[in-house]
C-alpha cells in the first residue's frame, strides 16, 4: 500500500518556508501531475531561519506543499523512477543568505487511488470536488508501475510506492515523513 508524503509532525514550524508567489511561477502547475518539460522557471522559497538549521534536511517543507529536495534525494528519485518525476531549480533564501542545489519535485503521474466506498469525504459545497477526508482508504494496487504519483481524486496527495518508501527510510533521508493513508483520519 502506498504512503503519503507529508510534513513530519515534529518538523519545526519556523522551518517551513514561504513560497514567494510574486516572483515565482504558479505553484499549482506542479500539482497537475504532468510533465512541464523545463517550462516552469525558477521559484523562490524564503525561510526565516538560518542556513545551518536547514542544511540537515533532505526535504524542506514550504507553503507551496511541493517537496523542495536536496541533490541527494533528487538523485535517488531520478535513478529509480525518472518517468514519474522531474525537477525544477529553486532559489532558497534564508535569514543569513542562500542555500544552493535545492529543487522542487514535480510528480508527473496521477493514479485513481481513493477507495470511495471505504473513505469518508467532505465535498466543496456545490461541487463534486473533495475538500477533505474524514477517513481515507486507498485502492489496492492503485500505484500500478509508478513509484511516485498524485492521487487523481485529490491532487494534493503525493503517493509514494512501498519500495521507494523503504529506500527513503533505509537511506535515512531527513525531513521526509511517509504516512500510511489510514493515519490521515483514523
Amino acid at each position: 500500500m502506498p504512503f503519503l508524503w507529508e510534513i513530519p509532525n515534529d518538523y519545526p514550524e519556523d522551518a517551513i518556508g514561504e513560497y514567494v508567489r510574486g516572483v515565482s511561477p504558479d505553484r499549482f502547475l506542479l500539482r497537475k501531475a504532468c510533465r512541464l518539460e523545463g517550462s516552469f522557471g525558477v521559484a523562490t522559497v524564503r525561510f526565516e531561519i538560518d542556513s545551518g538549521a536547514l542544511r540537515g534536511f533532505d526535504h524542506l517543507p514550504n507553503s507551496s506543499m511541493i517537496p523542495l529536495v536536496t541533490p541527494r534525494l533528487k538523485s535517488l528519485i531520478e535513478s529509480v523512477c525518472p518517468k514519474d518525476a522531474e525537477f525544477f531549480e529553486a532559489k532558497v533564501i534564508t535569514s543569513d543568505g542562500e542555500l544552493s542545489g535545492y529543487s522542487l519535485l514535480n510528480v508527473t503521474r496521477s493514479v485513481k487511488a481513493t477507495d470511495m466506498s471505504q473513505s469518508s469525504v467532505v465535498l466543496i459545497p456545490g461541487t463534486s470536488a473533495i475538500m477533505k477526508f474524514n477517513r481515507l482508504k486507498l485502492l489496492r494496487g492503485c500505484m500500478g508501475e509508478h513509484l511516485l504519483a498524485r492521487n487523481s481524486d485529490y491532487l494534493s496527495h503525493l503517493l509514494v510506492n512501498d519500495s521507494l518508501a523503504q529506500r527513503i527510510l533505509n537511506e535515512r533521508f531527513s525531513g521526509v515523513w511517509l504516512m500510511p493513508p489510514e493515519e490521515v483520519h483514523p
